[in-house]
């Protein structure tokens, strides 16, 4: 009975210790001045430098610590079993027999296209045989430029741009 009445007791005065830290002074209400007089005390700017360096110390301990405990147990363990090395998404890989189905319905659908639009495979290859036909005849130009004795630009040196238009 002793414990339930102490907790009640401590219930009500931090009920009124928070009612009282609202009252307000002025601009300011007692909660906000009593943040003020901590932060801008003498007594408090050297704990606060030694709570600085406690955080350093601690966070230089804490990495030393657990980086000599991840290089003893990197040498015992397989690394996918050291935290921060494990593959935590699966792998998945198809089978070989899948991917040579699909390979096969991709190469029957190409065939199908192929017979559908013979033109769309044959443009590309007419493309080609104009460009060697322009090609070939330029180089035959250059030739006959070089081994003449006087240079007398044509009209189709002048030009750099190839006519892929124009049928011969």
């Amino acid at each position: 009975m002793g414990d339930l009445l102490f907790f009640l007791k401590m219930i009500v005065m931090t009920f009124f210790f928070v009612l009282f830290l609202q009252i307000r002074i002025g601009q300011f209400t007692v909660e906000e001045r009593a943040i003020t007089w901590a932060h801008n005390s003498e007594l408090m700017q050297p704990l606060q430098e030694v709570a600085q360096g406690a955080v350093v110390a601690i966070k230089r301990g804490w990495s030393e610590v657990v980086g000599s405990f991840g290089d003893n147990v990197s040498g015992v363990f397989n690394r996918e079993n050291i935290p921060g090395h494990r593959q935590l998404i699966p792998k998945l890989e198809r089978s070989k027999k899948y991917l040579n189905e699909q390979l096969d319905k991709a190469e029957a659908k190409i065939d199908e296209l192929q017979e559908s639009y013979p033109e769309v495979v044959e443009q590309p290859k007419k493309l080609e045989q104009r460009l060697e036909k322009k090609l070939e005849q330029r180089l035959k130009q250059r030739l006959q430029l070089d081994s003449a004795d006087e240079f007398e630009p044509t009209e189709s040196v002048q030009s750099r741009d190839i006519d892929l238009d124009q049928e011969d």
